[in-house]
């Protein structure tokens, strides 16, 4: 099998915003596209293709996270958006990411609104939703054997709360190893060393 070599001067990965002529050109080749108000092209190598593409489709799975007028992504910035979809897609593996009916459901919750019970923790600062393709989901590690929110975790987001953390940064924080804590990961001293968890967060805010 033979891979055609890039001409001279040809870079790996090039990003391209199309004007309105060739968003046209684009439509009538690919009809799906009709009606879109921003067609980006990218360009790159053969031998990039399979990591470009899956970059883009993690890119756009994490649209919601991306601010208007952000600079287009370059090869590096690609990398890191794969990196970070990969590292959520881990955690929502390893501590699930619960709907809101399913707190209400885990903490026996009798409301007719089934939803209530989460929203109100969340707006009391006892627990804290991460955002999933559009929607806020609820990591498992938070609540206790009965469903209910456990106290150090409103000591910690009260901690984090002057630095406007955002919430994957707090959920990242919760699931690394942090040398203040002997390498443990403060999700598993939750329930036997809740001040000694609360006392890392508070250094590590201050190094923010």
């Amino acid at each position: 099998m033979t891979t055609a070599r890039p001409r001279e001067g040809w870079r790996p990965v090039t990003v391209v915003e199309l004007d309105d002529e060739g968003r046209k050109l684009l439509t009538r080749r690919h009809p799906a596209m009709a009606g879109c108000e921003v067609a980006l092209v990218v360009a790159c190598s053969p031998g990039a293709a399979a990591t470009v593409r899956d970059a883009m489709q993690q890119m756009a799975a994490l649209s919601g996270d991306v601010g208007a007028g952000e600079e287009l992504p370059v090869p590096t910035r690609l990398e890191e958006i794969r990196r970070e979809a990969a590292f959520r897609a881990r955690v929502l593996r390893d501590y699930g990411g619960h709907s809101a009916r399913k707190v209400a459901e885990l903490s026996g919750s009798t409301a007719s609104n089934r939803s209530q019970a989460a929203y109100r923790w969340r707006k009391e600062g006892r627990i804290f939703a991460v955002p999933v393709q559009g929607e806020l989901r609820y990591l498992d590690f938070q609540f206790d054997d009965e469903g209910r929110p456990w106290p150090v975790i409103a000591e910690v987001l009260a901690v984090f709360a002057p630095s406007s953390w955002p919430a994957w940064q707090v959920a990242a924080w919760f699931v690394t190893a942090n040398g203040l804590l002997g390498r443990s990961q403060p999700v598993h001293l939750l329930r036997d060393r809740p001040g000694d968890v609360v006392e890392a967060a508070r250094i590590d805010a201050r190094r923010s």
